[in-house]
């Protein structure tokens, strides 16, 4: 046995050690207590002399911590330094130490906050230009939100009447969230939002922008416009238009050249949320729209096609100098009775891929996401890389409201519906166990009764009862099982579940599960105490090896024991690391919490095997 090696990150690598400075113990705690519980950040803590001379250490450094045992070298932490505190003996300077406390990623993971999936979806694909138009009830402008300093949408008017107001309306079906509403007076008359770009010019080639509009109101309307008042058409056209028809069908007019104007066949002044996607492309011979789409219910309710290859405008569509919302002053604009969110502009065509992701953010929010796929998607919304994802069994995730949500949070919702677990390891990476990890479990570590530090101890009681069990899901019916004998053998033990299933079956049956493996009382050992330096070299570096979910096997039990054999679930662990000792404290659960009928190896009801 070394002592645990301490390791501070300096540029790209962990170069600076400060083990030698380390006094008596280096403690570090992972997991969570129980089955039932949340896996909280892993946490480091230890004291340094400082008497002679004082590490480079700061609060966010990255800092990890290895041990070796047996010529095996194994990660035990990676995180950051939290906090610091420096103390010495009263009236000398003679011992001074520092106390040093860091978690894991975790607890980052724990304090951000996401926004709505559509808001992440679009963030996640910076946009060079992004109004969400969620200002407050009694602002009378809009701000870009990209950081990019494109200039504040301003309220303005066309005649008389009409009524502009923020901070209601419907925006985006996905994500609780609020909208710019415009109510014209007339057709010409009506309050409007405008912005100039003379100072910061916007391009119109090779640009992809998207805005959610709902209308109840069946008329032609302008909804955006992009001006140029210098090459506007005699009647008003700009260089773009996107609104819709007195049928109230999306539309799309160019003054670019005559008779660029396109309509649908689909009345989407139907009071819902829609997405409209455009994408304008730059062609040799001049300027086209590729595609404008409306986008309902997840399905191309309406495609517009506007290809333009101009071989007698060869000039090149000169920049944009003003955006109207809403309608605006000039000639030929209809004014809006419409609610407008969320417009998002990019400088480049999105992929069919990015497009595909914007139509899910905005209208199932997802619902084809398996576990893993939507860990992953969570994990890349809060910028996480390092990540090894098993493969989820739930195949379609129900639409989370993620708005508030830590990632953290987000995540472990995702790893409940799945019956798995989400963490940080010992080398910083997030993993995620699905619910095969448990039902077809591999040996990690067998070690012998009496090996261990000290004694386990079973515990018979009610606190892992569960005889009824309700299970919630989004936009579906609650769906309840329970057991009558144990309710009558116990009194009734309840709990609920929020889990994101898209059917109800598939709830109904997690609330049987729940009640079927925790519906009766049974002996179980919730610790169990171990020194790594006690045990033979092969049990020690099993033990090095331990992961939460790992499979672990305690044999030679006394004859009053309830089984000579038992097979546990390590939930997480507190360890002491020094030269002269390394001891583990494990949290445990039982094997039959993820038992699975059928199955020879893992599947006995009368006796566990080692498969």
């Amino acid at each position: 046995m070394s002592a645990p090696t301490l390791q501070v990150l300096t540029g790209s690598t962990y170069a600076t050690n400060i083990t030698s400075q380390v006094l008596g113990e280096v403690k570090v705690t992972r997991g969570r207590q129980d089955e039932f519980g949340e896996v909280q950040p892993s946490t480091l803590d230890f004291t340094l002399d400082i008497s002679d001379s004082i590490p480079t250490l700061s609060i966010g450094l990255p800092i990890r911590v290895t041990a070796t045992a047996n010529a095996v070298t194994t990660n035990r932490f990676t995180g950051t330094i939290t906090a610091m505190r420096t103390g010495w003996g009263r009236g000398s300077t003679a011992m001074s130490t520092m106390t040093v406390t860091a978690v894991d990623s975790l607890a980052a993971l724990s304090r951000r906050r996401l926004s709505g999936v559509l808001t992440q979806a679009v963030t996640t694909l910076a946009p060079d230009i992004y109004y969400p138009l969620d200002e407050p009830e009694g602002a009378t402008s809009c701000g870009d939100r990209t950081g990019n300093g494109w200039p504040t949408l301003a309220l303005a008017q066309r005649g008389t009447g009409g009524t502009f107001t923020l901070g209601g309306g419907t925006g985006p079906a996905t994500e609780p969230s609020t909208s710019a509403t415009f109510e014209r007076a007339s057709a010409t008359t009506g309050p409007y939002l405008t912005a100039s770009y003379t100072a910061k010019q916007l391009q119109l080639f090779s640009t992809t922008f998207a805005f959610v509009v709902s209308s109840s109101t069946v008329a032609a309307q302008s909804w955006i416009r992009l001006r140029r008042p210098d090459m506007e058409s005699s009647d008003g056209t700009p260089l773009l238009e996107i609104g819709c028809t007195a049928a109230g069908y999306l539309q799309i007019k160019s003054a670019y050249r005559a008779g660029f104007t396109a309509a649908g066949t689909v009345n989407i002044c139907d009071g819902l949320p829609h997405l409209i996607l455009v994408v304008c492309n730059e062609y040799p011979g001049g300027f086209g729209i590729a595609g404008a789409f409306n986008v309902m219910a997840g399905v191309d309710s309406d495609t517009l096609s506007l290809t333009a290859n101009d071989a007698t405008n060869s000039t090149r569509v000169p920049s944009i100098y003003q955006l109207d919302l809403g309608g605006s002053a000039s000639t030929g604009s209809n004014m809006a009775s419409a609610s407008i969110s969320r417009l998002m502009l990019w400088g480049r065509e999105l992929s069919a891929g990015e497009r595909s992701s914007l139509v899910a953010a905005a209208t199932t929010g997802f619902t084809t996401d398996s576990t893993n796929g939507r860990i992953q998607r969570i994990a890349t919304w809060a910028g996480i890389t390092n990540l090894a994802l098993e493969t989820g069994s739930v195949t379609s995730v129900a639409h989370q409201d993620t708005t508030g949500l830590s990632p953290i949070a987000a995540m472990q919702a995702v790893a409940a519906t799945e019956r798995g677990l989400v963490f940080i390891n010992g080398s910083g990476q997030l993993v995620f166990h699905t619910r095969s990890h448990r039902n077809a479990p591999t040996w990690t570590a067998l070690v012998d009764a009496n090996a261990l530090d000290e004694d386990v101890t079973f515990t018979t009681d009610t606190q892992a009862l569960i005889n009824k069990a309700t299970v919630n899901r989004p936009a579906g019916a609650a769906q309840t099982f329970q057991d009558t004998a144990s309710i009558a053998a116990y009194d009734e033990y309840a709990t609920d579940a929020e889990l994101l299933f898209t059917n109800d079956t598939d709830a109904y049956d997690a609330a049987a599960w729940l009640v079927n493996t925790h519906g009766t009382p049974a002996p179980r050992i919730s610790t169990v105490t171990l020194d790594l330096l006690t045990q033979t070299a092969a049990i020690t570096q099993q033990l090095q090896a331990l992961e939460l979910g790992s499979l672990i096997g305690i044999t030679g039990l006394p004859s009053q024991a309830p089984s000579g054999y038992v097979a546990l679930f390590v939930e997480g662990w507190s360890e002491s690391i020094s030269v002269d000792a390394w001891e583990m404290v494990l949290n445990t659960s039982p094997l039959d919490s993820g038992l699975v009928l059928d199955n020879g190896a893992y599947g006995q009801l009368d006796y566990w095997r080692l498969g």
